[in-house]
């Protein structure tokens, strides 16, 4: 009888080791962000997910969807795609699990000309059919629905609103000058009444271009201007409350905790070096939030993927790292998150990354090991040319008491940690690490591409803990 059992718990063993060494790669748990594989090379503007398995990408004539988180992904064929269509498939928003909308531009040649469009699905993606098409010189940017019933699209110089499950559309008025030229890039509703675009406007004379915001509280009958700023324009608006709402634009953050009466500058970014292309801000939360995007040196032509992150509210920013690698020659268009841990962003290419862990990149991500105290590593390699590993680890805040019990009662992390770059005049060049953080063995980074070779601080910051390392950057 005991020969049995020992046999039969060698052949349960060697059973589940053979059912682990079939799970692929990307089933297992990853850090920071990762990339997915997705069957298009063609550029992908918009992600959205129902929940943490269903969700939806858009792009180039292209409609993929997905029921398990992105592992895999089905090209959906059923739309209304014509021998000499070219689609450009701007934003997407879903109602419920099974209606859903897609906005953007139809491009027909011949005979050569642009469409304003929106499709509707009612079967969960698998279908969709036009909702709105009209002869245009540009198309749509952005759709929001916050129920089945009402949305709103905006594009070039309209604002579009359906009051009847998209079977009609009509334009909404807004205050416009004969000299003002506006070009509306994004819009986001909290409710069914109160919403907000967002975009540019050029006035001509006397020949400035502005950022601008507007405002509805009526369902989009009046809409009121409550941003004009000179910049370049902005590209996404994202609220996640009545008062609590943010802007992107080229190389800027701005936020707002009032609805907009006021708007704060939280960021710029950019310099001699760089250009930063901020294209979509996603908040899950008053705190937490992503900005997605690319980033341009000017001196190696070099093209690289960009997300930045928030966990307090938008005062400060950290650009964050990619467990597979830096990856050069696109911009990532849309960031999406369902929670605090887990969203997904896409780009140019057919490129999407996907986090569960908020896109922090753990060394050891080990529950049973717990370090006993602070510590700030060298960096390595040192010198280096233009990238450098940092590690660090953080201990829990009660010595002694096992890591399952911590890990249990301090959910929330140990307090808030720093990692920040300076350079040898004191001047703070970048935020590697800025939020709460579970105890464990860390590793980030650093990337010194857009800046002149030299010696430059690591400094690590956590409660009373304080630590400095010496960085070389020789190119």
């Amino acid at each position: 009888m005991k020969l049995k059992k020992q046999i039969s718990r060698a052949l349960i063993i060697a059973v589940a080791a053979f059912v682990i060494l079939l799970i692929p790669v990307s089933l297992l748990a990853q850090s920071g962000w990762y990339k997915l594989t997705i069957p298009t090379s063609s550029d992908l503007h918009a992600v959205c997910f129902k929940d943490a398995n269903s969700g939806c990408v858009i792009g180039d004539n292209a409609i993929f969807k997905t029921i398990d988180g992105g592992l895999s992904w089905t090209q959906v064929q059923n739309f209304p795609f014509g021998e000499f269509d070219d689609f450009t498939f701007e934003s997407l928003c879903y109602t419920n699990a099974s209606t859903g909308w897609i906005a953007g531009d139809l491009y027909v040649n011949p005979p050569g000309q642009h469409h304003k469009v929106i499709l509707k699905t009612t079967d969960a993606g698998n279908s969709w059919r036009y909702s709105y098409n009209a002869l245009s010189e540009s198309g749509l940017m952005s759709v929001c629905y916050k129920n089945p019933y009402v949305g709103f699209s905006v594009g070039g110089e309209v604002i579009l609103r359906s009051g009847d499950l998209g079977v009609t559309w009509e334009r909404c008025l807004y205050n416009s000058s004969e000299n003002d030229d506006f070009t509306f890039t994004s819009v986001c509703f909290i409710n069914s009444m109160t919403g907000y675009v967002a975009g540019k406007v050029y006035s001509d004379p006397p020949g400035i271009l502005s950022q601008v915001v507007f405002k509805t509280v009526n369902a989009g009958t009046n809409w009121t201007e409550i941003l004009r700023s000179p910049g370049t324009g902005l590209n996404s608006i994202n609220f996640c409350s009545s008062n609590s709402g943010w802007v992107v634009g080229a190389g800027i953050i701005r936020s707002t905790t009032n609805g907009g009466i006021t708007w704060i500058l939280n960021a710029t970014f950019g310099g001699l070096n760089s250009i930063y292309y901020l294209e979509n801000v996603y908040f899950p939360d008053p705190l937490n939030g992503w900005v997605s995007g690319g980033l341009t040196n000017t001196i190696t032509n070099e093209y690289l993927n960009l997300i930045l992150k928030t966990s307090d509210g938008g005062q400060t920013w950290t650009q964050q790292t990619f467990s597979t690698g830096k990856s050069s020659d696109y911009k990532l268009n849309s960031v999406y998150f369902i929670n605090s841990l887990t969203g997904w962003a896409v780009g140019d290419g057919g490129v999407i990354m996907k986090t569960t862990d908020g896109g922090t990149t753990y060394v050891e991500p080990n529950n049973e090991s717990v370090p006993e105290s602070y510590a700030l590593y060298q960096n390595y390699p040192n010198p280096f040319n233009p990238e450098t590993k940092i590690k660090f680890e953080i201990p829990s805040s009660e010595v002694g008491e096992s890591p399952g019990r911590w890990w249990m009662r301090n959910a929330d992390g140990v307090g808030l940690v720093t990692l920040k770059v300076f350079d040898v005049t004191g001047r703070e060049v970048v935020t590697l690490v800025n939020e709460k953080l579970q105890p464990g063995f860390y590793e980030v980074t650093f990337d010194g591409s857009n800046l002149p070779s030299g010696v430059y601080f690591c400094q690590l910051k956590a409660g009373s803990f304080k630590d400095t390392k010496k960085l070389v950057l020789q190119k």
